[in-house]
């Protein structure tokens, strides 16, 4: 008798493939949604594909893109292209539609790659026909945000796709443009030798005149050190200010906002009249604070007191001790670690090359360490602990 198991098992293939198909999730429908602005019409299509292979279970996830209408119309442009912007392309598909209170019937979408180098166009009608205006392009992501405006965010999204904004004036398109709402003009900024921008930092501050933007970034390799980076749009001209992190008293560049900026500079105009910023020399010291993050997905915290001496340990414990009657533990076979039992609830701290880290167990209630970390912020404030700081 002949072999033929090779043939029955390419037989099974077709089977084994078909029985898969079978386990595989249905793919929803997901219908197109239309919002309408003027004479154009903004079509949100949702495309979906498969995710989890190696995660559990298989499951659709959307991604969105963008189509839009003109008075009925599908409506395409040409438009730049290419990593090195030297090709063009057509358009009909957009990463991103952004769009305003004030701006209506116009509004802005994003073209080109949008994890290298992409392309910012303002769309409106003029004169009867809808027109795409060239304003900028980026690179690595695509955001948009107003500057000093007051729904300004703490932490810029570098992956916008559909955004909507309210009232505001001046946004920064990418990370070097300005774009004037009002006169729809578009300014292009030059990079700042030698400094590099924090991208999900958002602009920190315009001056009075709104000739200029404050941006943090930071300095030239190997010291990294932080400096404010600020770009005279109008005449594209730039200068960069120190930040002394010591003397100006913050752990890290989320704590630099326009209360911040107020405190340690001051804008003063110079012979031509217009404002430049410059240092304070008189800024009283801000008090010492704490750094106190919060995961989303679990509620972990987690409170850190960075750039202090080794004796802050032991200050912290004592603090402990008196202000939440904390019990010590058997210490963890870890050096600069301590266990401590706060009202049955188990408390961790470790000092480390200057950091004191204070947590609790991942699963566990860690509001706790949210009311150390106010009652120690609030005992910092008084100055009782300034010479534990590095100086």
């Amino acid at each position: 008798m002949r072999y033929t198991g090779g043939w029955m098992l390419l037989a099974l293939v077709p089977l084994a493939f078909a029985c898969g198909a079978c386990l595989m999730p249905r793919r929803p429908a997901v219908p197109e949604k239309v919002e309408t602005v003027g004479p154009f019409e903004i079509v949100t299509r949702t495309r979906q594909s498969l995710s989890g292979w190696n995660e559990g279970p298989l499951r659709w996830t959307g991604h969105e893109d963008y189509a839009v209408r003109y008075r009925g119309a599908p409506f395409a442009f040409s438009g730049r292209a290419g990593l090195f912007r030297d090709t063009t392309a057509r358009y009909e598909h957009f990463n991103a539609v952004i769009t305003f209170e004030t701006l209506e019937p116009a509004f802005i979408v994003n073209v080109g790659d949008p994890n290298n180098r992409s392309f910012f166009y303002l769309i409106r009608e003029v004169d009867g026909a809808a027109t795409a205006t060239f304003l900028a392009e980026t690179s690595g992501g695509v955001s948009a945000d107003w500057i000093g405006a007051a729904d300004s965010v703490k932490v810029r999204d570098v992956a916008v796709h559909r955004r909507h904004l309210g009232a505001g004036r001046l946004m920064l398109l990418g990370e070097y443009c300005v774009f004037d709402v009002q006169t729809l003009t578009a300014y292009a900024l030059s990079r700042h030798p030698g400094a590099s921008l924090n991208q999900f930092k958002p602009p920190i501050a315009v001056s009075p005149d709104r000739r200029s933007l404050v941006r943090f970034g930071y300095g030239p390799s190997p010291e990294n050190a932080p400096l404010l980076v600020v770009f005279g749009f109008h005449a594209d001209t730039s200068y960069a200010l120190s930040i002394d992190q010591r003397r100006m008293r913050f752990n890290g560049w989320e704590e630099i906002d326009g209360a911040w900026l107020e405190h340690h500079f001051a804008w003063q105009p110079d012979a031509q009249g217009r404002d430049g910023l410059v240092p304070r020399p008189d800024a009283a010291p801000l008090p010492y604070r704490g750094r106190l993050t919060v995961d989303p997905a679990d509620g972990y915290h987690e409170y850190r007191l960075e750039r202090v001496q080794p004796e802050m340990r032991a200050r912290f414990v004592a603090f402990l001790e008196d202000e939440f009657g904390a019990e010590r533990l058997t210490s963890p076979n870890l050096p600069g670690a301590d266990d401590l039992r706060i009202a049955g609830q188990l408390v961790h701290a470790y000092f480390y090359d200057g950091t004191l880290s204070v947590w609790m167990d991942r699963g566990t209630d860690a509001r706790l360490v949210a009311d150390i970390a106010r009652r120690f912020d609030k005992t910092l404030r008084t100055g009782a602990y300034d010479a534990l700081f590095a100086r």
